[in-house]
């Protein structure tokens, strides 16, 4: 799935309708001008947000999809098997799981992928 995640990266529940908007507008415009697809998915940063938040995506025809299972792939540079770790440890039917296009997650993708299909998940899109 490949949906906005805003502009900059704010705590949406902290900034005003107005704000909120740009930084959800400028995101979906950008991202469907580079793969040339409607976006249709919204992840509020750290999960924050507010009815502001709701109802802006509602008007922008974004479904809110949030999250169970946090990598922390974002904190481990360092140490990316950690995050296959944190993920098989805490992953359930029906789980959506938190990743990133970072580096670290990119190396453990694979390895990650293998162990969740080893356990008996398969994997589907929203």
């Amino acid at each position: 799935m490949i949906g906005t995640h805003t502009h900059r990266h704010p705590n949406l529940a902290q900034l005003n309708a107005d704000k909120q908007r740009k930084e959800i507008e400028t995101s979906k415009r950008e991202m469907e001008r580079i793969i040339g697809l409607p976006i249709q998915h919204f992840r509020p940063p750290f999960g924050q947000y507010n009815v502001d938040t709701l109802n802006i995506a509602a008007a922008m025809q974004l479904d809110v999809v949030l999250w169970d299972v946090p990598s922390y792939d974002w904190e481990l540079k360092k140490d990316p098997d950690k995050i296959v770790s944190n993920v098989v440890e805490n992953v359930e039917n029906g789980s959506i799981i938190l990743l990133h296009e970072l580096e670290q997650t990119l190396y453990v993708l694979p390895q990650l992928i293998k162990e969740l299909k080893r356990d008996g998940f398969s994997f589907r899109t929203l």
